[in-house]
């Protein structure tokens, strides 16, 4: 899966699904040549910023996917 072409929803949010099946909302996300990185949201509020690879994502999407 290529997440190059995710993009970020209207409300600055992406949420990331891991192949752990861990699920993450990440605001200010950057996405870099090898990782991705971002602050997470959790219960609506910031969190600490999260770095992750790509190998390491099963799904992404724009926006706050409910639980």
């Amino acid at each position: 899966m290529s997440t190059a072409f995710v993009r970020v929803g209207p409300d600055g949010h992406l949420t990331v699904e891991l192949r752990s099946g861990r699920v993450l909302v990440l605001h200010d996300v950057v996405m870099r040549a090898r990782k991705y990185c971002g602050v997470q949201v959790i219960d609506g509020l910031p969190g600490a910023q999260y770095c992750g690879g790509y190998a390491d994502v099963a799904v992404a999407r724009p926006g706050v996917t409910p639980a």
